[in-house]
């Protein structure tokens, strides 16, 4: 192994007051309840953690969780920030953590230039990479273009989950690297009951392992086939839902520019999951053209109009995607929709807004319809959700409150319960047992789970140093909890 440059920090260097905010910090860190901003930065201060070699500014933390519409950060969130700040400052994240507790990082010695075989070895918080020959291959869930969706058994565990591979030399030939950095990236640091979560991630040469949730309900779409269309109850949590997942897509300025029934998963429970944000564009702060961007991308039936006009798109886009989800839920295809997509275009584009009379003229479709005329809106500043989702949120559609399955009674409507999962879902999956794959596409799970060998000799020098993702690798806290 090439020689590292070590430097140390001194216990002097990081002498800490035994101040009163201190003793909070401490006592914080060692997971009681949440504290302000205001707090945490003075803590930081008085145990010098802000004038550390570690981090500069105690906004840091807040800025890498993307908690700027919070006024508190919870324990978890706060791990979170350490485990980011120890990738960018090529520091262990159990040294952060004894600098959080103790003020005092003693004699810790640190690495400026990480060796590179180092890296491949260790995750960034210190321990074995896992790999996967971790994981017992169960059943295929799905396949892609750049690889394909393994249910997955990890062995230490046996906890279930969805293994998601990606051929290198596909991402890199469809020019996809950068989305595929955001993915894992919104799948690891963004944190809601409605978007899909990251467990692992780990590289080989020629792929990469995005080990995630495993929802066992499987696909939106799979269910919209069967059942034809949805209630109107059933409509208004999913969309209650889908609306949660996207404010926080938005709050962290990220568009997700691929919402359809594809890409909506269901629980055990029968409660959505965003997933597959592979097309997701970081750093959009508009609704439209003005902080958004040009690049034209998404699946036909769910494209908002300024999308297909390539002049400029921004966070607006995924609330004319939810209205044509809903309509779909609804009557059972998207309001536009044919099988032509020059004409399916110029419909999006031209063609007014239709309810046919059967199931629209039923009474319990008069708010939806209402909120779907204003989400397909083709102004984008008039759109609903172009101002902030509480456009959407407080809409009649939703204030009307929800019908529960099983009392069959009417429930006050509470944004709050709806982000707890405290509603009883109107359709529960059926499932005969933890591994039972039937809410899935035979298709694939008939096929037999191996991770195939890929040899890609034909990249070049340049495209094989291009895919050799710096700070792939990732072990989440809770997952490797559930191990001891």
């Amino acid at each position: 192994m090439a020689a590292r440059k070590i430097s140390r920090v001194t216990a002097e260097q990081m002498d800490a007051t035994n101040s009163a905010t201190l003793q909070l910090f401490k006592k914080y860190c060692q997971g009681d309840d949440a504290m302000s901003e205001g707090q945490f930065a003075k803590c930081c201060q008085d145990s010098n953690f802000a004038d550390s070699k570690f981090m500069k500014n105690p906004s840091l933390i807040f800025a890498q969780v993307k908690l700027r519409n919070k006024k508190t950060i919870k324990h978890q969130q706060f791990q979170d920030a350490l485990r980011a700040i120890s990738r960018e400052k090529e520091v262990t994240y159990q040294a952060l953590v004894e600098l959080a507790t103790t003020g005092n990082l003693g004699s810790m010695e640190f690495e400026e230039d990480f060796d590179v075989q180092l890296e491949r070895s260790l995750t960034h918080d210190g321990s074995h990479r896992v790999a996967v020959e971790d994981f017992d291959l169960i059943k295929v869930l799905g396949k892609g273009s750049f690889g394909k969706v393994m249910l997955v058994r990890r062995k230490t565990t046996s906890v279930l989950y969805a293994m998601k591979t990606l051929r290198k030399a596909q991402l890199i030939k469809r020019n996809q690297l950068v989305h595929t950095k955001a993915e894992r990236n919104i799948y690891q640091y963004l944190k809601s009951p409605f978007l899909t979560h990251l467990a692992y991630a780990f590289q080989t040469e020629f792929k990469l392992y995005l080990v995630l949730d495993y929802c066992a309900g499987g696909e939106l779409f799979f269910w919209l086939q069967r059942h034809r269309r949805f209630s109107v109850n059933r409509v208004r949590l999913y969309a209650a839902e889908i609306v949660l997942g996207l404010q926080c897509l938005h709050d962290n300025d990220i568009v997700y520019r691929d919402l359809k029934p594809e890409n909506l998963l269901l629980d055990s429970d029968g409660h959505l999951r965003l997933t597959d944000f592979g097309l997701s564009k970081e750093g959009i702060t508009g609704a439209g053209a003005q902080g958004g961007t040009k690049t034209f991308c998404g699946t036909p039936e769910y494209l908002a109009p300024e999308l297909i006009q390539n002049r400029g798109h921004g966070k607006a886009v995924d609330w004319w995607s939810l209205g044509t989800l809903m309509y779909e839920m609804l009557s059972g295809l998207p309001p536009f929709y044919d099988q032509n997509m020059q004409r399916m275009y110029d419909k999006i584009l031209h063609q007014p807004l239709k309810f046919a009379p059967r199931p629209w003229s039923h009474a319990d479709y008069t708010e939806v319809r209402d909120l779907l005329q204003k989400m397909l809106n083709r102004e984008v500043e008039a759109r609903f959700g172009s101002k902030g989702p509480d456009e959407i949120k407080q809409h009649p559609f939703f204030s009307v409150g929800y019908m529960d399955p099983g009392t069959k009674s009417l429930i006050d409507w509470n944004w709050e319960a709806v982000y707890e999962k405290r509603y009883t879902c109107e359709f529960v999956p059926p499932n005969r047992d933890a591994t039972d794959t039937s809410n899935f596409e035979a298709e694939f799970t008939s096929q037999k789970p191996e991770d195939s060998v890929v040899n890609d000799n034909m990249l070049s020098e340049t495209q094989i140093e291009k895919s050799r993702f710096a700070d792939f690798t990732f072990t989440d806290a809770d997952s490797e909890l559930s191990r001891k």
